[in-house]
C-alpha cells in the first residue's frame, strides 16, 4: 500500500520484540475511542513485525496509538509512520507510550 483513499490515513508501524515478546501490545484509535486495530500475543523474541494499511482516519481527524509492556520494563524497538511522515522510532522504556498522529488538538 502506497496511498490511500480518500478519508483513510496511512499507518505503518515496524516493531522489534524483545526477550519477552508476549508483554507488549498496542492499540490503534480514532478520536472518538473506536478501536481500528491492535496487537497482542507476540510470542517470537527479537522478532520483527511490521503493519502498514489504510486506516478510517481522514487527513482532518486524530488518531492515538498506544504501545504497553505489561511488565513495565520496556525493550520493544518502533519506528512508526503516518501518512510518511515519521512519528517517533525508539526503544520503550519503563512506561506505556501515547503518540497523537493526523490533525490533533491539544487537549485530544
Amino acid at each position: 500500500v502506497d496511498a490511500c483513499p480518500e478519508n483513510y490515513s496511512l499507518f505503518d508501524m515496524l516493531i522489534r520484540t524483545d526477550f519477552s515478546p508476549y508483554q507488549f501490545s498496542w492499540k490503534l484509535l480514532d478520536s472518538i475511542n473506536t478501536l481500528l486495530y491492535d496487537g497482542q500475543d507476540y510470542s517470537d523474541k527479537n522478532t520483527e513485525y511490521h503493519f502498514r494499511g489504510c486506516v478510517a482516519v481522514s487527513q482532518n481527524d486524530c488518531a492515538t496509538l498506544m504501545l504497553y509492556d505489561s511488565y513495565g520494563d520496556g525493550g520493544t524497538y518502533y519506528d512508526i509512520t503516518w501518512n510518511g511522515t515519521e512519528i517517533a522510532k525508539g526503544t520503550q522504556g519503563y512506561q506505556d507510550l501515547v503518540f497523537k498522529m493526523g490533525s490533533c488538538d491539544i487537549d485530544n
